[in-house]
């Protein structure tokens, strides 16, 4: 499952949960860019990696390509991960090699939330809120 959406203000979500097919993680990308590009900066990115589990190389370079951008109005950019999955660690190994401190992931929703809320709005930091709970919800149901 892959989603992006427009929340609120500047707020882009992505949440990217497994199952995922390579005709997903190719059209990625272009959802982001489609969404993005309608919007004006700065946009501050929350994505939901928390059940993105295993996949096979050419998904997960799909799905790394995406996040990497390049995205020129996203000022912050901040992923939740999966630490106990191979593509948790690539996606924490690219933020680490960018060193952009603009560019965060995080094993701990809350710490990716208090992250972003630092430049959100009220609205859009609660528009957050519903995002990460959203994946609490999905995590209960199993």
């Amino acid at each position: 499952m892959v989603t992006v959406t427009h929340r609120l203000g500047k707020l882009v979500t992505v949440r990217i949960a497994s199952p995922v097919t390579y005709r997903e993680a190719t059209l990625l990308k272009p959802r982001m860019e489609a969404v993005i590009g309608r919007l004006t900066g700065p946009l501050y990115l929350a994505a939901d990696l928390a059940d993105a589990r295993v996949y096979s190389p050419d998904v997960a370079e799909k799905i790394i390509g995406a996040l990497q951008g390049p995205w020129a109005t996203v000022r912050r950019q901040s992923v939740v991960i999966n630490s106990g999955s191979a593509l948790g660690g690539q996606v924490y190994g690219l933020f680490r090699e960018m060193r952009d401190p603009e560019r965060q992931a995080w094993v701990s929703a809350k710490d990716m939330g208090t992250y972003l809320a630092e430049v959100l709005g009220p609205a859009e930091a609660q528009a957050l809120r519903d995002f990460m709970a959203e994946q609490e919800l999905m995590a209960a149901a199993g």
